[in-house]
């Protein structure tokens, strides 16, 4: 019998953050695609704190939606590289010399990005412009880093939430407060392997229910410990076969 899925749950709990269907990233194995060609176990071209770049797999999902209609925030750069994302979703930016993660929607004209240029490195441009556009498709891939280059700009896997507050009041910053939360499924991928943790994504939705809908984190820890005994579970099941 099928595993049962919470596909629609996510669509109600989570922020719908997200790039559109068209965005293009860079796989290991095929050069460019659109974002919405990308599957559980793709390498695709991310980008670490210092700006360069390496290959990065892609471990879930928190959208996969090809036909939503979507405002997003555009960003241009002196260069001309351009980024599309939701007005939620995190992006990289530096601002006075300090390093944020952001929601597109508090980006400021000025702010510095990463883009991508030779292979293995990337080069601060400003932000010369910030619009609204609309859009077609909402493709949030997660990456082991949690930072993926979209359209050539590294950004941030993550969005906002109220566990933004959460890690506020903790004093976690959110880049390591997003990565703490999603440890489980990450470790969920290093055991099952992508074919399995494809076929897992039931277990995945539901850490990502409550890790977006701002559950505590008392109450995500038996949620967290599930989906690890779950996939436990399934590796042990799988092998067994």
């Amino acid at each position: 019998m099928p595993l049962p899925r919470f596909s629609s749950l996510l669509a109600t709990f989570l922020s719908r953050s997200c790039f559109p269907a068209d965005a293009i990233v860079t796989t290991a194995h095929a050069g460019d695609l659109p974002i919405s060609s990308l599957k559980i176990g793709d390498k695709v071209l991310a980008a670490r704190p210092d700006g360069s770049t390496f290959f990065d797999d892609v471990y879930m999902f928190g959208h996969k939606d090809a036909t939503a209609a979507s405002s997003f925030v555009k960003l241009e750069t002196d260069s001309g590289a351009v980024l599309r994302l939701t007005a939620d979703h995190h992006l990289f930016v530096t601002r006075a010399g300090q390093r944020l993660e952001i929601p597109s929607s508090k980006a400021l004209v000025g702010d510095l990005v990463h883009v991508a240029g030779r292979p293995g490195a990337s080069q601060l441009e400003a932000i010369a412009s910030k619009s609204l556009v609309a859009g077609t498709g909402l493709f949030n891939p997660y990456t082991l880093s949690g930072s993926i280059v979209v359209d050539g700009v590294a950004a941030s896997c993550h969005s906002s939430s109220a566990l933004d507050r959460i890690f506020e009041l903790a004093g976690v910053s959110v880049p390591v407060g997003y990565q703490t939360a999603f440890a489980p499924v990450r470790a969920l991928y290093r055991v099952l392997g992508a074919e399995r943790m494809a076929s897992a994504e039931f277990i995945i939705d539901a850490v990502a229910v409550a890790a977006n809908s701002g559950a505590s984190f008392s109450a995500l820890a038996p949620v967290a410990a599930s989906a690890l005994a779950g996939g436990a579970w399934l590796a042990t099941r799988t092998r067994a076969v």
